[in-house]
C-alpha cells in the first residue's frame, strides 16, 4: 500500500516537455523572443522566430509568458504537453500630451 502511494506521488511530479506557440491576441501573429519562465525558479526559455517554444518542467509547474508592452500571462501546466498562449497588449492611458511647434 505504501509503495502505491509513493509511486503515485512520483508520477504526478514528473518532468514533462511542454511545447506551444505564443501569438499576439490582436492580430494572431506569432511573437518571437517572448520570455517563458517557470515560476519559482530561475529556469526559462524564449520563443523562436516562429513564436514556438519548448521547455522541460514539472507536470505541476506554472509558466509565465512575458514580453515588453504586453500583459504577463501565467498558465498552470497541469500535465499538459501543449500550451498555446495569446498575449494581450498592455493598455496604458497617457495623462497628457505636449505639442511643440518650431517655426
Amino acid at each position: 500500500m505504501m509503495t502505491a502511494v509513493l509511486c503515485a506521488g512520483l508520477a504526478y511530479a514528473q518532468d514533462i516537455t511542454v511545447t506551444g506557440t505564443v501569438t499576439d491576441a490582436e492580430n494572431g501573429e506569432p511573437m518571437m523572443q517572448v520570455s517563458v519562465a517557470i515560476l519559482g525558479t530561475a529556469n526559462g526559455t524564449t520563443t523562436n522566430l516562429d513564436g514556438t517554444y519548448s521547455i522541460r518542467v514539472a507536470s505541476d509547474a506554472e509558466l509565465s509568458f512575458s514580453f515588453m508592452g504586453y500583459e504577463t500571462t501565467t498558465v498552470p501546466v497541469n500535465g499538459q504537453r501543449t500550451i498555446n498562449v495569446s498575449l494581450e497588449p498592455e493598455s496604458k492611458m497617457v495623462d497628457e500630451i505636449v505639442v511643440q511647434a518650431y517655426g
